[in-house]
């Protein structure tokens, strides 16, 4: 599949350079402000393995990108994924840096 005509994008909340992140986040879309026609989200580092959001993308597939739809999508996002506390954080800090890095995120990659 080419993946040319998409935009992505990767955040990451650590610390310096050598440090493990508080959450991984990468971002692929396909379209622009005006409707989302395709998204990936993956999330790693603030639970067990790399996982793929599907009922965050799902909220955001096909919609218009506005701070409704984009919080929409960082809510679902946090209904499928159980964080963790640990050294880097907790559960609830990571919740809200995944929410703030999703939306900034996709906001960044629907405007280009």
């Amino acid at each position: 599949r080419c993946l040319s005509d998409w935009s992505t994008d990767v955040c990451s909340s650590d610390l310096s350079a050598h440090d493990w992140p508080a959450i991984g986040l990468a971002l692929g879309v396909k379209g622009g402000a005006r409707a989302c026609e395709d998204i990936r989200i993956v999330l790693s580092a603030a639970i067990d393995k790399p996982t793929r959001l599907h009922k965050a993308e799902s909220a955001l597939r096909g919609k218009p990108v506005d701070s409704q739809t984009l919080a929409d999508c960082a809510e679902a996002a946090l209904s499928e994924v159980a964080l963790h506390s640990d050294n880097r954080g907790s559960a609830d800090y990571k919740a809200h840096i995944l929410k703030v890095h999703m939306q900034r995120g996709l906001h960044s990659l629907a405007e280009g």
